[in-house]
């Protein structure tokens, strides 16, 4: 994606970038794409691409479908988790920490009684912001695990923290709601919030930049998993909807509509 596409504008090292990707948009009989808003970028940067752009969503892995009875996590402590890339430098890190730290400090919520667990690159910048905010009781930082293993900390959690760089659509999302999961999603993107309320209503979607926002959305989910009705809540439409075998069956219904003999037929 050139920087044209995602941001509007462009350099002079991306003009090269820009043209290979034009040549070849002007070239494709259907450019398949996995958001909207990516879809609207690329429209307004290629308007001779009109008619011939497809949204298709990503979805989730099995490995992230809890088989049976949805799972409530802990009950000692509320536990947030997040795994994986943290966008750090692309989305902002800092207001989550001074989130956590506001209510620390201000003993909006029992301290012993609230977690955050994260699981990914342990970069020295997050290990730098909990110690600068003295959350080093409240903050795990793990490096990759196995699959397993990751799979056993999602299931104690009570909450999926959510971040997302937009335009695109963090696979975290489609797997938090597959798993059932409440998120605390910290997210600009009205594409991802529809989803969001279509499917997960327990969760909370708020402004990645809003630390009085991100204060509320967790008192909020510690008061209802407080009160015992924090519960995963898992969507038989969207485990049907999200699906691999179901993302799979759109695609080749977009292939074969371009291939077919009244089709364009030269490149998708």
């Amino acid at each position: 994606m050139s920087r044209r596409v995602l941001r509007g504008d462009e350099t002079f090292s991306d003009l090269a970038r820009y043209r290979l990707e034009k040549q070849l948009l002007q070239y494709c009989d259907e450019l398949i794409l996995v958001t909207e808003e990516t879809r609207q970028r690329y429209l307004t940067a290629y308007p001779f691409l009109k008619g011939r752009v497809t949204v298709l969503r990503n979805g989730y892995h099995d490995f992230f479908k809890f088989r049976g009875s949805a799972h409530e996590g802990s009950r000692k402590q509320f536990r947030m988790i997040y795994s994986g890339n943290f966008y750090h430098g692309m989305v902002p890190s800092e207001p989550f920490f001074d989130a956590l730290k506001h209510i620390v400090k201000e003993q909006l919520l029992p301290g012993d009684r609230i977690f955050f667990h994260y699981v990914g690159a342990s970069s020295h910048w997050i290990k730098k912001l909990v110690q600068e905010r003295d959350l080093t009781d409240y903050v795990r930082i793990d490096d990759p695990v196995p699959r397993e293993q990751l799979r056993h900390y999602l299931k104690a959690s009570n909450a999926v923290l959510l971040r997302n760089y937009t335009p695109c659509i963090s696979t975290k999302l489609y797997e938090g709601i597959a798993m059932g999961k409440p998120l605390l999603a910290t997210v600009e993107s009205r594409e991802v919030e529809t989803i969001i309320k279509s499917y997960s209503p327990q969760s909370i979607v708020v402004s990645p930049t809003d630390i009085e926002g991100i204060v509320q959305a967790i008192c909020a989910l510690y008061r209802k998993w407080e009160d015992g009705i924090l519960i995963d809540t898992i969507s038989t439409e969207f485990l049907e909807e999200y699906s691999w075998k179901t993302r799979t069956k759109r695609l080749a219904e977009v292939l074969d509509t371009v291939t077919c003999s009244n089709g364009r037929g030269r490149y998708v």
